[in-house]
């Protein structure tokens, strides 16, 4: 199934281009904005295109937006939904960190959610990890329930 283009209030989620890669190394660069994930901080541009171009190859259950605000395209951040078997899903996000703390990421993983549930079904689970220290990670999973 491919990536379908999501739109909220404040955001457009649109599959990832290879043309991103500038605006992904301006977030992934960002060792604040890695410490938490399980990628290591971009350390070139090549390491943004290696991203997407691994992004672009994924299954057809594997799933990665670009978190764009509406008034642009650019790729503030990305969050991915895969399936882990047939009955459950697993919701990962980025976020650069001049949007944070305004529920951008909320709002987007709740359109990811509502997404993922309406296309696949079978889906009665959508989870997702975070470190003890990773304090806002906690807060999106709680106001998305």
């Amino acid at each position: 199934m491919q990536t379908p283009e999501l739109h909220t209030e404040r955001l457009l989620l649109r599959p990832f281009m290879r043309t991103d890669a500038a605006d992904v190394f301006a977030y992934a660069s960002s060792p604040r904005v890695s410490r938490y994930t399980t990628w290591e901080t971009h350390r070139s541009i090549d390491d943004s295109h290696a991203f997407i171009d691994m992004v672009l190859d994924r299954d057809d259950d594997e799933h990665t937006w670009a978190i764009c605000l509406a008034e642009d395209r650019r790729a503030r951040g990305a969050i991915e939904l895969g399936l882990v078997s047939q009955t459950e899903a697993e919701i990962h996000y980025v976020l650069a960190e001049p949007l944070w703390n305004q529920g951008l990421t909320t709002e987007a993983a709740r359109a990811v959610i509502a997404w993922g549930l309406g296309s696949y079904p079978a889906v009665m689970r959508i989870a997702s990890r975070a470190v003890t220290e990773n304090v806002a990670s906690h807060r999106v999973m709680e106001h998305c329930g």
